[in-house]
């Protein structure tokens, strides 16, 4: 079924290194301090980075396997 999914997000620090891997929809972000640019030298600010691609129907190449896998069930309008 298409419907409905399963997804899974792993980060693995090793030595200095993070590995990310993600598969369906799910993402993976990143938060880190940065100097937030302001008049006060003390500020900082979170800043959030993306760190993996989105795996889900939003993305063309992955509506396209979709679609192959499932035809009856795209055969529905889908919203994404």
């Amino acid at each position: 079924m298409a419907s409905v999914g399963s997804c899974c997000l792993v980060g693995v620090i090793d030595g200095d290194m993070l590995y990310v891997a993600n598969l369906g929809d799910s993402r993976a972000v990143l938060g880190r301090k940065s100097d937030g640019g302001g008049l006060e030298d003390s500020k900082m600010e979170v800043v959030a980075e993306r760190m993996s691609t989105d795996h889900n129907v939003a993305a063309e190449e992955v509506r396209k396997e979709v679609v192959e896998l499932h035809p009856v069930e795209f055969a529905l309008d889908i919203v994404y």
